[in-house]
């Protein structure tokens, strides 16, 4: 990371041209592009595993700090930690890069997924509804 404008290099021509937003949202499906060479660039599917629960982790904590000690103001713990967390995940996951063609896979097998996920909710939704 470039300390002096906050922006990370890119993987590919080393400009720093990813702002740490764009960073921690870079996925297979939705990579970073860097402004200067168009390559892409995305961050470990870890980083977003973690995330998922160090955010479930604050939440649920923030909520039972600020009903032990009785005071609304704990449950900022979770917009700040968050915080904390997008700035871990800028320091310590690398931005790896990727090829067009790979991102059009994943985005194949994303939909697949979650097309594959709505027809099977929708048959036990069925078959529930004549039981």
């Amino acid at each position: 990371m470039n300390i002096r404008i906050g922006m990370f290099a890119c993987p590919s021509c080393q400009a720093p041209s990813i702002s740490l937003w764009r960073k921690v949202g870079a996925t297979d499906t939705f990579p970073a592009r860097c402004a200067r060479c168009n390559g892409l660039s995305f961050v470990s599917a870890w980083a977003h595993f973690a995330g998922a629960f160090v955010a479930e982790g604050l939440l649920w904590g923030a909520a039972i700090a600020a009903l032990l000690a009785k005071s609304w103001a704990l449950l900022l713990l979770f917009p700040v930690g968050l915080v904390a967390w997008s700035a871990l995940v800028g320091a310590v996951f690398p931005l790896r890069p990727i090829a067009r063609g790979e991102v059009r896979r994943a985005r194949r097998k994303t939909a697949a997924l979650l097309g594959g996920g709505a027809v099977l909710l929708a048959v036990i939704a069925l078959v529930a509804a004549r039981w």
